[in-house]
């Protein structure tokens, strides 16, 4: 997630302006958000290795928050295939995965 540029100095209101480049660094300073972390869910159909979940990053992510395992199945991320595009996931069963997925600087 990146925070959008806005247009702060073409606000006629000094209040308002403030207000925005408040907000501006709030979002700055924050490690998700600066981070550019994905929201990716996807479904797992069964016991798999290496299946490839797709993400828009542009890069290739060392970090994966799992944040649900809707089955509680094993999952393993295979952190040494990660590329530009895609992730690999390996489970023991069926499941629905719901994850963050960057880079942490």
């Amino acid at each position: 997630m990146r925070f959008p540029n806005l247009f702060k100095k073409e606000i006629p209101e000094e209040f308002t302006q403030t207000n925005f480049l408040r907000i501006s660094d709030y979002f700055a300073g924050d490690t998700v958000t600066r981070c550019g972390f994905e929201f990716i869910a996807c479904v797992v159909p069964g016991a798999v290795t290496n299946a490839p979940v797709v993400h828009r990053l542009g890069y290739a992510p060392k970090d994966v928050i799992l944040m649900h395992n809707f089955n509680n199945a094993t999952v393993t991320f295979n952190y040494g295939l990660f590329d530009a595009t895609t992730i690999y996931v390996t489970t023991n069963a069926a499941t629905t995965l719901r994850m963050l997925v960057g880079r942490y600087e």
